[in-house]
């Protein structure tokens, strides 16, 4: 049996060519969910979009998500809200894996909190109360957007899906693309860099192949990519991380396997992107009729205008209708020190990923990671002078949020 979701028809046919199954049964279950509004929103500048999302979570009461293709703006959002009395979570891959958990836990067992997350905050989420789903940034497919609106109103209750799409957005998608898919020339010159290495690469690390291949760019994956084409090839073993990377074959460019540096796949994820552009862009059909198309499951006449898009029906109206409103009242703030009962001293304090601290009032830097918890906490500290990384303990040395 063969299992998968939001399976285009040429994926489909990709499928079933790729197992070489002779005529098999298959059964397409439809991805229709009435229960849901989905709507896309244009804004023509950059700043547009926080006052929309502000007034979104507002109004909007449930747990929710907010997903966005990049962290800065997901903090930026996060502490206007919390300049708005609204407390939100923070979830994106660079944090390390408790803080994730400890994230996901919260959001998993709540009804009111509020998520912004990057797509990393996807699998292993079945939580059937989400009210809403919101995008800061149009997502890099349809199929990708559709995965991720499809988890709120799991129970059947109505839920709101909005995207806001701002044509410079298109850029940064793009990029992702290309960093997505490294060219044959590419690997090669990472293969050549650590070749050049000799002896020396068990003391390197990827920043260090970064810096040597001219990467700026903290988004820019080709590396990793390249790297783990080079394991599966059997070319190196071990990692970075664990201080074992050697390499053990030579790299035969006219003996690779044709998904290396493959222009077919680059082309495939510009299609791609140029779907999504517009759908975003456009609202003049049904929102599910386009959906229905792209996944080869019809949408019947009878059943158009939905009365569940943009394109079919007031969202004001159907906000104020079907969605209950939040209750601003029962906010909790998570992030600022608690005193126990019975004691006066303070518990230490709370750091996250993103805060700026001078430590012993003279090292300005910002947090990139947290580990441990209450009293046990260490922070990692990037040092604004050189970027160097230090790992403090707040117990004790003196360590001072900067406003």
């Amino acid at each position: 049996i063969a299992l998968t979701a939001t399976a285009t028809m040429s994926v489909s046919d990709d499928i079933l060519d790729k197992l070489d199954l002779q005529d098999p049964l298959v059964i397409r279950t439809g991805i229709e969910r009435e229960n849901l509004f989905l709507s896309s929103t244009p804004v023509f500048a950059a700043d547009e979009k926080l006052p929309i999302l502000m007034d979104r979570i507002r109004s909007m009461g449930g747990a929710g998500i907010v997903y966005s293709t990049l962290i800065r703006d997901l903090e930026e959002l996060h502490s206007e809200l919390k300049r708005k009395g609204i407390n939100s979570l923070v979830y994106h891959g660079k944090l390390s894996p408790q803080e994730r958990r400890a994230m996901q836990d919260r959001f998993m067992e709540s009804q009111e909190e509020v998520v912004l997350a990057t797509n990393a905050f996807g699998m292993g989420v079945d939580k059937e109360d989400i009210r809403f789903v919101l995008h800061a940034q149009m997502p890099r497919t349809l199929e990708a957007w559709t995965q991720e609106v499809g988890r709120s109103g799991r129970d059947g209750k109505p839920s709101y899906c909005e995207m806001l799409y701002f044509e410079e957005d298109i850029a940064i998608q793009q990029n992702f693309i290309r960093w997505a898919n490294p060219t044959l020339e590419y690997l090669v010159g990472v293969y050549e860099t650590l070749r050049g290495w000799g002896e020396r690469l068990q003391a390197k690390d990827a920043d260090d192949l970064r810096d040597e291949l001219l990467i700026k760019s903290r988004g820019d994956n080709r590396i990793h990519i390249c790297l783990k084409w080079l394991e599966v090839m059997g070319i190196t073993k071990g990692s970075f991380e664990t201080h074992d990377l050697e390499l053990v074959a030579e790299l035969h460019p006219e003996k690779l396997p044709s998904f290396v540096g493959s222009a077919e796949k680059l082309k495939g994820d510009l299609q791609g992107l140029l779907t999504m552009t517009r759908f975003a862009s456009g609202d003049a059909e049904c929102r599910r009729v386009t959906i229905g198309r792209h996944f080869g499951i019809p949408v019947p006449e009878s059943e158009v205008p939905c009365g569940n898009c943009d394109a079919c029906t007031d969202g004001k109206a159907w906000l104020s209708e079907k969605m209950p409103r939040r209750d601003l009242t029962r906010q909790k703030d998570h992030t600022s020190p608690t005193r126990e009962a019975g004691n006066s001293a303070p518990s230490p304090p709370r750091f996250q990923r993103g805060d700026w601290v001078r430590v012993n009032r003279r090292h300005l830097g910002q947090v990139i990671r947290v580990e441990g918890e209450g009293r046990k906490t260490r922070i990692v500290v990037e040092d604004s002078k050189d970027l160097k990384r230090r790992t403090i303990d707040p117990g004790r040395q003196r360590v001072e949020k900067e406003k």
